[in-house]
């Protein structure tokens, strides 16, 4: 189960991420599959942070994508290495 305290310690323990995540709105929430397919998915909304740190912590956290929304408010699929 997804523990917003237990991700913060760990994202601000990870070299460099400290002021990413003290400038940074977090918000928990879920990924869900509409159609009942796959089981939800933990997930946080990061408010704040450049699309730098966003793929770097992405990366950190073994993701394979992130969901960009820059000023232009347009969501861009990243993927990650």
């Amino acid at each position: 189960m997804f523990k917003k305290r237990e991700f913060l310690k760990s994202a601000a323990a990870a070299p460099g991420a400290v002021s990413a995540w003290v400038l940074a709105a977090v918000l928990p929430g879920i990924g869900v599959d509409p159609p009942g397919h796959w089981p939800g998915e933990p997930s946080v909304l990061a408010l704040g942070i450049s699309r730098d740190t966003a793929a770097r912590l992405g990366n950190e956290y073994r993701q394979n994508a992130i969901v960009w929304i820059g000023a232009d408010r347009i969501p861009v699929l990243i993927f990650l290495q």
